[in-house]
């Protein structure tokens, strides 16, 4: 059985939560110190993460032979600590596009 300490010397979550804890102090610090910090600038946050790739979701027997764009960029907003799990998630993120149920064809899924 794996000690407390073990877990917490080897585990890559509590890693990245930690730098994570930090920069968002860091953030806080740096913030009181050039003007007053309002609540909603600690509570409500927006971050892009660019470079997304696209998945698209298809119906059995069908093929999806070309695709362009491959990649998109994602506008997160939300709480800090939601925005910043997010943030931490990246390289395992995906935009879905569903195109279940679509006839055979040239069909343009993506919408700006």
């Amino acid at each position: 059985m794996k000690k407390a300490s073990d877990f917490l010397q080897s585990n890559l979550t509590a890693r990245l939560v930690s730098v994570l804890l930090a920069v968002m102090l860091w953030y806080v610090v740096q913030s009181s110190s050039t003007q007053s910090i309002s609540p909603a600038a600690l509570t409500t946050t927006t971050a892009v993460l660019h470079g997304i790739p696209i998945h698209a979701r298809i119906s059995p027997g069908m093929a999806v032979l070309g695709q362009n764009p491959v990649k998109t960029d994602v506008s997160v907003s939300g709480g800090l600590l939601s925005v910043a799990s997010v943030q931490v998630a990246y390289g395992n993120l995906q935009a879905v596009v569903n195109a279940r149920g679509l006839k055979p064809g040239v069909t343009n899924c993506l919408s700006r």
